[in-house]
């Protein structure tokens, strides 16, 4: 199933790379660190910027991801149709977005999405929305096809569909996606389901996250039962490292089979850097070394 690892090891690292050189990222650097027996990842906002898919193919070179996902209204996301295209063993999903940049499908289809200006209203405004029942459903659905049709005209294979931000999380964009995954034959995907955490934080945002998504379930739909995503069992057991900023033990427990990770971003920076060897007298070299030249993306773009 897209985005798990069996229990024997399917997906391993590959022996320690040089720097990459990938036309993408020249100059990041690879994970030299990340040992085989570490946990392995699906990198999240594939596409947003040059330096999400820099540290995106590092991440790559360092055999460590076993899927992506990638968004269709990114900055970047033809330069990352180029990357997953080179490696057609990958498994890749739709990030739906439905919250930053412009929608694929135009400002007059998604006029329920949008503000004045014609771009996503952002995370916190959209889930107001879908709380109070205010989101089109057609608008969501019009939206989701055209930016799963955008990537097929990339020549991205797709496999299944999250979201950006957890919108899935909410009705009816939940119910949508499982609707729109089945009419296009696609079996991956994130169940909330089968979402873990870790710490006394990562256990109270679930849960507000549950209420609030029976709260959209009756203003969208008139009753309280929880959106398609959290009823499936779509994928594997997976955490958000963001979520908890998960330290290395956490992310290797047994009970997860997947790390969902934003490379380029400084709230995964702990877990994503190299472990320092002491011996060597060396200090960790950032994963993500191009955030610093893209301070847009860490400064608006928050998993």
């Amino acid at each position: 199933m897209v985005g798990t690892v069996d229990g024997g090891g399917a997906h391993r690292a590959t022996t320690s790379p040089g720097p990459t050189t990938s036309l993408l990222a020249p100059r990041v650097p690879t994970i030299a660190g990340l040992g085989r027996a570490g946990p392995c990842y699906h990198a999240d906002d594939v596409g947003m910027s040059a330096a999400v898919n820099g540290a995106t193919a590092a991440l790559l070179e360092a055999g460590r991801l076993v899927g992506v996902s990638l968004v269709a209204n990114g900055r970047a996301t033809t330069d990352a149709a180029e990357l997953v295209r080179r490696r057609p063993d990958l498994p890749v999903h739709l990030h739906l977005n439905l919250t930053e940049g412009r929608p694929v499908s135009g400002r007059a289809a998604t006029r329920h999405l949008v503000g004045r200006d014609g771009a996503f209203r952002g995370p916190h405004r959209l889930v107001l929305a879908l709380v109070r029942g205010e989101v089109d459903p057609a608008d969501v659905e019009h939206e989701l096809d055209a930016q799963l049709d955008r990537l097929d005209d990339l020549g991205v294979p797709v496999a299944g569909i999250d979201s950006h931000h957890h919108v899935h999380a909410f009705a009816p964009v939940g119910d949508i996606v499982a609707r729109v995954a089945a009419r296009r034959g696609l079996t991956g995907g994130r169940s909330y389901r089968l979402m873990r955490t870790h710490t006394p934080s990562g256990h109270a945002k679930k849960l507000l996250l549950s209420l609030l998504a029976r709260a959209s379930s009756w203003t969208s739909a008139g009753h309280g039962e929880l959106p398609a995503s959290w009823r499936t069992a779509l994928g594997g057991a997976f955490a958000v490292a963001s979520w908890e900023r998960l330290d290395r033990g956490a992310a290797s427990s047994p009970a997860v089979s997947t790390i969902v990770c934003h490379p380029g971003a400084t709230c995964d920076r702990a877990l994503l850097l190299p472990t320092p060897n002491p011996s060597h007298g060396t200090t960790p070299t950032p994963l993500h070394g191009h955030v610093a030249a893209d301070t847009a993306t860490d400064a608006t773009h928050r998993p």
